[in-house]
């Protein structure tokens, strides 16, 4: 079952939740024109070392490290910041900031993970990343609510993802606890210059 849930949610992902790319990237050095065609790519890290193409500025709620969630109750274990409630409006209605707790040493749950329970579509707004403990938060709003931690849970956002072993397909990676990883075999972590994915 968490397999094909997972398959689930990242096919979703994929779809709402792609972070935006700039133009496609080679691995050489930058050529100085105008426009992100090209970088200095670290590749162990996937950072930008021209900043060029790094991580994505991340305002509003989620510079203030929330996320954007349809359900009060979903921010039981964090803080709603009311003043950017207006950036997480869905289709369905109107969507509130959360600033997910602290993670704990350990643990299992959404909330220990350092998340809140979120729809996939609040979770990319914010640039937030899914942890591993997303079953209670599909159980408790449906297929289409995953446990999101905030944008500066983990390194990479918008330069890594989780790309198939025959480059078509990418999806968000898992934060766990800081690291990245991916769930769905068949999935690897790479610098998204390195996925056909995002390159052809």
């Amino acid at each position: 079952m968490r397999a094909s849930l997972a398959a689930v949610v990242a096919i979703l992902a994929l779809v709402a939740c792609n972070p935006t790319k700039d133009t496609p990237v080679d691995s050489g050095t930058d050529t100085g024109d105008s426009g992100h065609d090209s970088g200095q790519i670290d590749t162990a890290t996937c950072q930008d070392m021209d900043n060029e193409l790094g991580q994505p500025d991340a305002p509003g709620c989620a510079g203030a490290g929330g996320v954007c969630v349809s359900d009060q109750a979903a921010c039981a274990d964090g803080t709603l910041q009311s003043a950017f409630d207006g950036e997480c409006t869905f289709s369905d209605g109107p969507g509130y900031c959360c600033v997910p707790p602290p993670p704990a040493a350990s643990g299992s749950t959404c909330a220990a993970s350092g998340g809140v329970c979120a729809p996939i579509g609040g979770c990319g707004a914010t640039q937030g990343w899914y942890t591993p403990n997303g079953d209670e938060c599909s159980a408790a709003y449906g297929v289409g609510s995953i446990c999101c931690a905030p944008h500066d849970a983990c390194e990479g956002w918008g330069v890594v993802a989780c790309c198939s072993d025959d480059g078509a397909t990418a999806f968000v990676a898992d934060c766990d606890f800081g690291t990245l990883s991916c769930p769905l075999d068949g999935t690897n972590l790479t610098c998204d210059q390195d996925c056909p994915a995002f390159t052809n």
